[in-house]
């Protein structure tokens, strides 16, 4: 089965109307999205816009680099299933190696 992927400015939009989210200096604040929702919605989301998210701001930046619940979801979607890497790697990494 396809996974429909929403672009990543329909996605930001959607973040913004529902909650008043929005990237740092728009002078609106991340708080009222949890965490888990936030996740939830990027894991729709092609692998190189979650990369690209990153950019966002700090706080965007800072949840996607330590959700696993994330990467787990983006190299499952898109990759056959798999444990995470011996060593150092996290979940972003192991999917930027399954990327290559």
């Amino acid at each position: 089965m396809v996974k429909y992927f929403p672009s990543t400015k329909t996605i930001f939009f959607l973040i913004e109307e529902v909650c008043g989210a929005g990237p740092e200096g728009t002078g609106k604040k991340m708080e009222p999205l949890p965490s888990e929702l936030f996740v939830e919605i990027l894991s729709f989301l092609p692998g190189t816009d979650v990369f690209k998210s990153c950019l966002v701001c700090t706080k965007w930046n800072h949840i996607i680099r330590n959700s696993i619940v994330l990467w787990q979801s983006l190299i499952s979607r898109d990759f056959v299933a798999m444990e995470k890497g011996d060593g150092d790697d996290s979940w972003m990494d192991t999917y930027k190696n399954c990327a290559r």
